[in-house]
């Protein structure tokens, strides 16, 4: 079977937790026979897994014979900004410019706009569609719907939309009305929607009225290494202790909980330390924050991090805390626990439906948060408990399982379609 998919970021180029689930996924889905086109608007860069074939959607338009109308070009980083605002994003991309030395000259040019952006990646994806060998169509999250929708209408195969966060979710129930209209388009025209939980399928059923029977909720997972089994229980330094927060620092994901849970934490042991993994619109509030509450000898804001760098910082770590407002999933908790850290979730998440080994506090229960943190900090045993477990549990979820998982999804889409009524003709 072969699978067109559309994406925003793909490892080694990515800004969040999109990437590596879609990488996770589309792995899982190799080890069942399900051969993977993904098509992203531009990487910086090459990807070197031999699982799939990754195209860059910029590089094939730049190699075809013939002009496409209406756009102009001019490459950026497409791949690192999944996730910033509309607003935002013209700001942000202005800078980039200049750093560059770069100006924009004249008419509709690729990267100045979000919005632009995105139907730019659409009228490409229609157009690859047109030239690749496919039975399927895979999108993920908002800005590669249209892409989906595009191929849809240029081939006619079925179209399945991966849904690892809503509007609602980014913005905290302040939906941008033209994203919202996007995903609702999007859910309209899929054959299949896949959720990464059955929480953020009630929440696309109530918030967009799609039909649940159309809802097939996916979790998503995490692969371990022998390495990762065998990472330490015990820290480098018992008498230091650490509280991790790895996230964009955002609305979404709760990152006043977190100095609020800290700020009742201190009270009781002004020996801990927070670590806030992540950047984001809130983070230089946050960092005038822990200054006003005179927290600031306490907090660490390394920034963003990935790869062996963020590896050393979970080395650090007693506890890692997601005080999510809203998360669709959140791979970071297994992430935690796989390399020794006991976790505490929020209630509100898609992560909590499935992982047993996790304490589970309401994102705005600070003081049961700090509870709890206080609880694993003051306790050697119940933190090696709980990883043993925890490790124990995460060795039956992994990608491969979930791509097998998916490939039925895809077999239940192909054979809806080839069981639809066939509508005849009538002639005049």
């Amino acid at each position: 079977m072969r699978v067109l998919m559309f994406g925003w970021e793909f490892p080694p180029y990515h800004a969040g937790g999109l990437g590596p689930a879609c990488q996770g996924l589309t792995k899982g889905l190799s080890a069942h026979g399900v051969e993977v086109t993904f098509v992203v608007p531009r990487l910086p860069g090459a990807v070197t897994d031999k699982f799939l074939r990754v195209m860059d959607a910029e590089n094939w338009a730049e190699n075809q014979d013939q002009t496409i109308p209406g756009l102009k070009y001019m490459p950026i980083e497409a791949a690192l900004l999944p996730y910033v605002t509309p607003e935002s994003y013209g700001e942000l991309q202005e800078k980039i410019n200049q750093a560059r030395g770069k100006e924009a000259k004249g008419g509709e040019i690729y990267g100045r706009n979000l919005f632009a952006e995105v139907k730019r990646f659409a009228i490409l994806a229609g157009m690859i569609a047109k030239q690749e060998d496919f039975v399927l169509i895979h999108a993920h999250d908002w800005m590669t719907y249209p892409a989906g929708i595009a191929a849809k209408q240029a081939t006619g195969k079925p179209l399945v939309l991966h849904v690892h966060a809503t509007e609602f979710e980014r913005t905290d129930g302040h939906p941008n009305q033209v994203i919202y209209e996007i995903e609702r388009a999007g859910f309209a025209a899929a054959d299949l929607i896949v959720p990464v939980g059955q929480w953020m399928k009630a929440k696309i059923v109530e918030r967009y009225g799609i039909d649940p029977a159309k809802i097939v909720p996916l979790h998503n997972a995490v692969d371990i290494t022998p390495e990762d089994m065998q990472q330490r229980l015990e820290k480098l330094s018992p008498l230091d202790k650490v509280v991790l927060f790895v996230g964009r620092v955002t609305i979404q994901k709760g990152p006043e909980f977190f100095l609020q849970t800290a700020k009742r934490v201190l009270e009781v042991d002004p020996k801990v330390t927070f670590i806030m993994v992540g950047s984001g619109d809130m983070l230089n509030y946050i960092i005038e924050q822990t200054a006003a509450m005179d927290l600031a000898d306490k907090f660490i804001f390394p920034g963003f991090l990935k790869g062996e760098a963020l590896k050393k910082i979970f080395a650090l770590a007693d506890v890692f805390v997601m005080p999510s407002v809203a998360e669709p999933f959140g791979l970071v908790p297994l992430e935690a626990m796989q390399r020794g850290v006991p976790a505490i979730i929020s209630k509100q998440s898609g992560v909590a439906e499935m992982f047993e080994n996790a304490l589970k506090v309401d994102f705005w229960d600070i003081d049961e948060m700090a509870n709890k943190i206080l609880g694993l900090l003051e306790h050697a045993p119940l933190r090696k408990e709980m990883v043993r477990n925890g490790q124990k549990e995460l060795t039956g979820i992994s990608w491969q399982k979930q791509g097998a998982k998916m490939a039925e999804i895809y077999q239940r889409v192909l054979q809806s379609i080839k069981n639809r009524p066939r509508k005849t003709k009538h002639k005049n």
